[in-house]
């Protein structure tokens, strides 16, 4: 092989590869993803970008909520509670 083949191999792996993380960016964006599994335990209920370096994260998990502060050089628990049972109509 020559350093000519090489170069146009690794290009055309860059293309393929670029090509298939927009794809999936592009999915997500529009609601074409795969939801997660209902079985999962952990769920990203909300987040919000309080400044460039922190985050207020609310997630569910286990029938409890937990809102989490994120970065900003540590992460600090600020909050949790159990989950409201949903009355029956």
């Amino acid at each position: 092989m020559t350093l000519t083949s090489l170069g146009a191999a690794g290009g055309a792996l860059a293309l393929v590869l670029a090509f298939a993380f927009f794809a999936a960016w592009l999915m997500r964006k529009i609601g074409l993803a795969r939801p997660s599994p209902t079985g999962s335990h952990i769920t990203i209920v909300d987040s919000l970008q309080m400044d460039p370096r922190r985050r207020v994260v609310l997630i569910r998990c286990e029938g409890r909520q937990v809102l989490l502060s994120l970065g900003g050089g540590n992460d600090i628990l600020l909050d949790t509670w159990p989950v409201a049972s949903k009355a029956a109509p």
